[in-house]
């Protein structure tokens, strides 16, 4: 096995955790699991519990999630993982710069002039 690409994509959002598990499902990717280090670091009164949150029933540091190539190496102590990774952090609406954000009809349009194909809903896949 070659070495494991290394690249971090940071992605603005409003619903970090749910955006977490839509891409982690969509790509096949691991919702990381923090949780062992968030509970290390409330006892060592690090972190306030006011930084954590509870999701799908796991502590998580609220605000943030991030998620994670299933092949790709990672810190069992922290869930953290050192390869392809895409984090999600929630920020205030009106930090969103218009630049960089787009609503559906534009990336579906963007998705369409690359040559992605929509995926079937309920029937066969085209060209099939």
């Amino acid at each position: 096995m070659g070495a494991a690409l290394d690249w971090k994509l940071v992605v603005d959002t409003q619903d970090a955790p749910a955006l977490a598990d839509f891409w982690a499902a969509a790509l096949g990717y691991e919702v990381e699991d923090n949780s062992a280090l968030i509970n290390r670091l409330l006892a060592a009164g690090q972190l306030p519990e006011a930084a954590v949150a509870e999701h799908n029933g796991t502590r998580i540091f609220r605000g943030f999630a991030a998620i994670r190539h299933p092949d790709d190496p990672y810190d069992k102590e922290t869930g953290i993982g050192r390869g392809r990774r895409i984090l999600f952090q929630d920020v205030p609406e009106e930090s969103r710069s218009e630049d960089v954000t787009r609503d559906v009809p534009d990336c579906v349009s963007l998705l369409a002039q690359s040559g992605a194909l929509p995926a079937p809903v309920g029937g066969p896949a085209r060209g099939s």
